[in-house]
């Protein structure tokens, strides 16, 4: 039972509660964001070194659980199994002194070509092997590489125009 005050108001420590929960929905609004969209035809290159020149197709609403800063549509079908050609990947920058071996990264190159896939190193390069067997894996040494991303998940074509969709 809910006790009150002589003047019906809740008591202070039910207020203090109350508030509480509602701050938690403040910071889920926090990382609410609108995360653009770059088609397949896009040279990721220069949206990196012209930035705010290439524009992105539209955008998607950003929650919680997606915790990146754009999303690419893959141009070919090196992350087979999981992603194909035209499904959408969240990337996430991050910074060379990061990396982990093992996990998932889109390397964008000062040659403008694009690589996705594991990471492993030896003392001189990166070696990125793609998910898809038919791919080949390649080794690049760290000064060759432009831009770094984690790649945080992705969303198949279909889930992608659904979510398009929504925001209409």
């Amino acid at each position: 039972m809910i006790e009150h005050n002589n003047d019906k108001s809740v008591p202070q420590y039910f207020k203090s509660a109350r508030m509480g929960i509602n701050s938690i929905a403040v910071i889920f609004e926090d990382y609410e964001q609108e995360i653009p969209v770059y088609d397949e035809h896009v040279q990721f290159a220069d949206v990196i070194q012209f930035p705010g020149e290439v524009q992105p197709v539209y955008t998607l609403a950003g929650d919680i659980f997606r915790r990146g800063e754009l999303y690419i549509s893959l141009k070919d079908d090196s992350m087979l199994p999981a992603w194909g050609k035209h499904d959408l990947l969240l990337l996430k920058d991050v910074d060379q002194e990061v990396l982990v071996a093992g996990d998932q990264y889109y390397f964008v190159l000062g040659d403008k070509r694009e690589l996705a896939g594991r990471l492993t190193y030896n003392e001189t390069h990166f070696i990125i092997t793609p998910e898809n067997s038919s791919y080949h894996q390649e080794q690049v040494p760290p000064d060759a590489v432009l831009r770094m991303y984690k790649i945080m998940g992705g969303l198949k074509q279909e889930e992608a125009l659904r979510e398009r969709e929504k925001e209409k």
